[in-house]
């Protein structure tokens, strides 16, 4: 059964708290990726065929990195 919504506050992050780890998780990635090439090449991809805008995919790619990089660096340090 789903907990309710009132007992999962740890699951977001606000931004009144600046320290948060969660807010500073791209600042490493964020220095070594080159986000202008990145986004040129998501430019090129347009996968609705109604012609309708979709969600920006630099924006997703950005979205997903919080919880991939620290998948990959436990991968590559064991």
């Amino acid at each position: 059964m789903q907990k309710p919504f009132a007992t999962q506050p740890k699951l977001f992050v606000s931004g009144s708290d600046p320290g948060h780890p969660t807010l500073h998780a791209l600042e490493d990635t964020e220095a070594l990726l080159d986000w202008s090439e990145i986004e040129r090449l998501l430019s090129t991809i347009h996968a609705s065929t109604t012609g309708r805008l979709g969600h920006p995919l630099l924006t997703l790619l950005r979205d997903l990195l919080p919880g991939v990089v620290p998948a990959v660096r436990r991968a590559v340090s064991a």
